[in-house]
């Protein structure tokens, strides 16, 4: 399995989120799923992502406002109580 931490510019905010394929996927193999992470601040769902690719998809978990991933708690808590 490969697994990425992206950040990309959006329309209106930036995205941010985990994509993830099985190893040597070829192109047009296989499914993808696209997860959006509901209300509330925090990272997209590594976990979530690998789990789709495991069952054989092609997955990406964005999270809202291109938030970064994998940071310490205190930190989406600085941010909700904050600027978001």
């Amino acid at each position: 399995m490969e697994c990425f931490d992206l950040q990309a510019d959006g329309v209106r905010a930036p995205v941010s989120g985990y994509f993830a394929k099985p190893a040597g996927a070829k192109p047009k193999s296989l499914p993808i799923i696209l997860t959006v992470h509901g209300a509330g601040v925090g990272s997209s769902s590594l976990g979530g992502t690998v789990n789709w690719t495991k069952r054989g998809f092609l997955a990406m978990y964005i999270n809202a406002h291109g938030i970064p991933n994998a940071e310490p708690a205190s930190f989406y808590t600085d941010l909700a109580n904050g600027s978001l």
